[in-house]
């Protein structure tokens, strides 16, 4: 695989790659499993685990990859 293209494929949870990928709404991407431990079920605000802002919303189940680690915007 490509180097650039397994950075952007790999879990910064577990550091191995995607295994059933998920995306949070601030664009990074884990594991679902990896995602799953690494937030509390008794919280009422999850954090994401690589830059803490507020999970406001379930993790879609796509893998967003983009060099800017942004997801995509709806058009309005």
């Amino acid at each position: 695989i490509d180097a650039t293209l397994e950075k952007n494929l790999t879990c910064s949870i577990c550091m191995d790659i995607f295994t059933d990928p998920v995306t949070t709404p601030c664009g990074h991407s884990f594991c679902r499993k990896c995602l799953e431990l690494s937030i509390s079920p008794y919280q009422v605000n999850d954090m994401c685990p690589l830059c803490k802002k507020h999970l406001s919303k379930p993790p879609d189940s796509y893998l967003w990859l983009n060099m800017q680690h942004a997801p995509p915007r709806a058009n309005r």
